[in-house]
């Protein structure tokens, strides 16, 4: 992924956002497959590997049984930025966050470490949730009973970090009166993806002044 030295990210960043994003859109070459899946990191405080589960009937898994180096594009929210909200003229355009991980990947044909993965994955997205009134959700009783039936099935994953890009499009080009309006505006948007945008542009190392 090419990137705008103004719009690069150091690892921490990345990885938080990969953290707050889990699910990708994990990238074979060979032949080209995609599929849509979430990921974890393995260490939260020093991560080497992205883990993952896939069910065998996906023609990806064949790639990851042969370790073959995959990509893993992570995006969050984007948002089109108008003309209309600049002080000057300039053309559209889109403000968003995405981040790759590229690495080589290798089936971990282990079913207790598949079944972690998955409570850990359920835990991730229970706690993670922002709609109410729902209790955390865990996987027990039937739910277990059905989580086990479906282990043959599928099959635990993980991606080696190897190289890791960042891009963090937020309109640090423009000028900071303009970077007020764009936040302004996007903050007051009815539409979800813009307001998390104008959360992102607020969190910048020049923060936009409220």
């Amino acid at each position: 992924m090419w990137v705008n030295p103004l719009y690069l990210r150091d690892r921490p960043a990345a990885l938080g956002f990969v953290s707050r994003n889990p699910l990708a859109t994990v990238v074979g070459t060979a032949p080209v497959e995609a599929a849509h899946l979430p990921l974890l990191l393995d260490d939260p405080e020093d991560p080497r590997y992205l883990i993952g589960h896939i069910p065998l009937a996906d023609p990806l898994s064949a790639q990851l049984r042969r370790k073959s180096t995959v990509l893993a594009v992570f995006g969050g929210a984007g948002s089109y930025i108008s003309p209309a909200v600049h002080a000057e003229t300039v053309l559209p355009t889109y403000n968003f966050v995405a981040v790759h991980v590229t690495g080589g990947a290798e089936v971990v044909d282990d079913e207790d470490f598949l079944r972690a993965h998955l409570r850990a994955l359920t835990h991730a997205g229970e706690t993670a949730k922002s709609y109410a009134p729902y209790r955390e959700w865990s996987i027990q009783g039937a739910a277990a009973e059905r989580a086990e039936s479906l282990l043959p099935r599928i099959t635990a994953y993980r991606i080696e970090i190897e190289r890791l890009e960042a891009k963090f499009k937020l309109g640090q080009n423009r000028t900071a009166a303009d970077r007020r309006r764009i936040h302004d505006a996007l903050a007051t948007s009815a539409d979800p993806n813009d307001r998390e945008i104008a959360a992102l542009m607020a969190e910048e190392a020049q923060p936009v002044s409220p």
